[in-house]
């Protein structure tokens, strides 16, 4: 169930048509937000408990969520910025078209008055 769950986020995170970066980095975050659930969990269900927490176990839980979230923060930054730096490919044709049409000879200062 869990693996399922895992594997759902990291698909959403991917997206349509993903690249391998963006496949990667969508595992790592699925990973990352696992992490972060289940830590959160663990201090929740210290918490709860008849003994209560100690100082030293809360900051030892807090501790371990700050930095699961500060992986999983990491990582979609660089997933959004791999997707920012790869954008759509964009191709711009830019051409000037010259027509020239025909004389019977060489132009000379004379016929460009007359023009």
């Amino acid at each position: 169930m869990l693996r399922e769950e895992v594997d759902l986020v990291a698909a959403d995170l991917a997206g349509p048509s993903p690249s391998a970066i963006e496949v990667m980095l969508s595992d790592t975050a699925a990973v990352c937000w696992c992490a972060l659930r289940l830590f959160e969990a663990g201090y929740a269900s210290s918490t709860t408990s008849k003994d209560g927490l100690s100082l030293r176990g809360a900051d030892f839980h807090l501790r371990r969520i700050d930095g699961a979230h500060r992986r999983l923060m990491n990582t979609l930054k660089t997933l959004a910025a791999v997707r920012r730096l790869a954008g759509p490919a964009v191709q711009v044709n830019v051409a000037q078209q010259v027509n020239v049409g025909a004389s019977n000879g060489p132009a000379t200062i004379h016929d460009r008055e007359q023009n």
